[in-house]
């Protein structure tokens, strides 16, 4: 058994039990746009690095959403982790154009997902915005 936390409890949970929990934060830039943060959690099959796992989640991205085209791609660290992030463009459907940030994780036999979404046009502030989440990160072994 092992401790599962979430921002209202702590309980216990056998041993398999895989956490796919999703989050999503609503948030605002300085400028007032709507911006999303969310945390996803994947499993990562074994064998398959996170360079890989990353690019088939990006290239399943690429095939669901339209007009999508990566911005960048670069390895980081998050609280000493070694991490990916990659920055895409996209058409929503109602015709916005979007840009995603994420930082993706390996911890353990987990895969971990932290993005921000919002309006294309406020690319820098949805960073701005991104960039202290990222760095007040503290990674926990339980």
């Amino acid at each position: 058994m092992r401790t599962f936390y979430m921002n209202e409890a702590a309980l216990v949970l056998p041993d398999n039990a895989v956490d796919r929990t999703m989050t999503h934060v609503l948030l605002s830039t300085p400028s007032g746009a709507r911006a999303t943060f969310v945390v996803e959690r994947l499993e990562i099959e074994l064998g398959q690095t996170l360079r890989e796992a990353c690019l088939s989640y990006t290239r399943e991205l690429q095939t669901r959403l339209r007009a999508f085209s990566t911005v960048f791609e670069r390895e980081s660290a998050i609280d000493g982790a070694p991490a990916l992030e990659i920055g895409v463009r996209w058409r929503s459907d109602a015709g916005d154009l979007t840009y995603t940030r994420q930082a993706h994780l390996r911890l353990e036999a987990a895969w971990v997902i932290l993005a921000i979404e919002g309006p294309l046009e406020v690319r820098d502030e949805l960073d701005e915005l991104f960039d202290p989440i990222l760095a007040s990160v503290q990674l926990r072994s339980e």
